[in-house]
């Protein structure tokens, strides 16, 4: 008898082995059929288990980047790396949860998906390698400091919508996170190590310096299917708030993990502009709002995957904004260098 109710034991044991590890597994059905609650609670329990960064990978280990494949970038549904992947640039950052607050207004703000608002939104910000910070002044930050975010919306019953934003892949002339607006558009790289980065992407898709969002309007914050009326924009702006501009300086004053740990908890970081296709112009549609406080995560640096759009979806649904004879004129580069202080991709 004894012997028997040890099986039994056992096999409870071995069950509620598996289910753990199916319910642990971000990208099962299991997982993707929770709420966006539950998911949010998933992911922050993983996040919250060790505080501390991961740590920066070598040059050495950065090579690995040019012999992986980077379908699963594009490609792979989860909000976990795939077993044996790892993070090799952005490798050291914070994360924590923000709310998209979309404008009510239907004029400005007419797309679907998760761009009519979001209430769980995983926000980790980080920069692309690791800065010398001996270069204090704001000119010593320019192709040394590289910020930027990925951006996670959580979805009832399906999976995320995901987005990664920067202001530039060679950085900026400022050691303040917030200096600069963040886009899923940003100008061709310069110098060796960006355009190698950048030749890398171009084997999975020819739009190399931008990001689709034709997946974050397939589907609501609960799950709606809007496929039969699918509207989004051309490009997202992030645009720093004022108040989150005044947090921190141009020059260096301490290193940017603490810094953005104490960003408040209920502070508007970010407009989120719009523009409705290559000739429109910026138009808010909602507001980016912490609802934690970042935090460093070994788990967030490691594991934590936000899959990159592909902009070729979003061309093949509106092959309008890839009318050659829009974006060959002049009028158009010289109006959209001088307004944005770079040439149209």
């Amino acid at each position: 008898m004894a012997m028997k109710t040890n099986f039994i034991i056992i096999l409870i044991t071995i069950a509620f082995a598996i289910v753990s590890c199916i319910d642990d597994d971000f990208s099962s059905s299991t997982y993707n059929k929770l709420t966006r609650e539950e998911k949010f609670n998933k992911i922050w329990s993983k996040v919250t288990e060790e505080r501390v960064p991961y740590g920066w990978y070598s040059k050495i280990t950065l090579i690995k980047l040019f012999f992986l494949d980077l379908k699963p970038t594009m490609e792979y549904k989860s909000d976990a790396f795939p077993s044996g992947r790892q993070k090799l640039i952005h490798s050291v950052g914070t994360v924590g949860m923000v709310e998209f607050k979309a404008t009510d207004d239907t004029t400005s703000n007419p797309y679907s998906g998760v761009f009519k608002g979001c209430s769980h939104v995983i926000l980790r910000m980080s920069v692309a390698k690791e800065p010398d910070e001996s270069k204090k002044t704001a000119n010593g930050a320019d192709d040394n400091f590289v910020p930027g975010f990925g951006i996670k919306f959580l979805r009832d019953g399906v999976p995320s919508g995901n987005m990664v934003a920067m202001y530039s892949v060679n950085g900026q002339a400022s050691w303040n996170f917030f200096k600069n607006e963040f886009s899923n558009h940003i100008a061709k790289a310069e110098g060796v190590a960006g355009m190698l980065i950048e030749k890398k992407f171009s084997t999975v898709t020819q739009y190399t310096v931008q990001v689709g969002l034709k997946d974050m309007a397939t589907y609501g914050q609960d799950g709606h299917d809007y496929s039969n009326n699918l509207k989004f924009p051309y490009k997202i702006i992030y645009r720093p708030t004022p108040e989150a501009k005044a947090l921190f300086t141009d020059y260096w004053s301490s290193n940017y993990l603490p810094q953005l740990e104490s960003i408040p908890v209920d502070f508007v970081l970010y407009d989120v502009l719009a523009l409705d296709g290559p000739l429109s112009n910026p138009v808010k549609i909602g507001e980016l709002i912490t609802r934690t406080k970042q935090t460093r995560s070994k788990w967030g640096d490691k594991t934590l995957f936000f899959r990159h759009g592909y902009m070729d979806d979003d061309f093949a649904f509106h092959p309008e904004w890839l009318d050659p004879q829009i974006l060959e004129n002049p009028e158009f580069r010289e109006s959209f260098k001088a307004k944005y202080g770079f040439e149209h991709p």
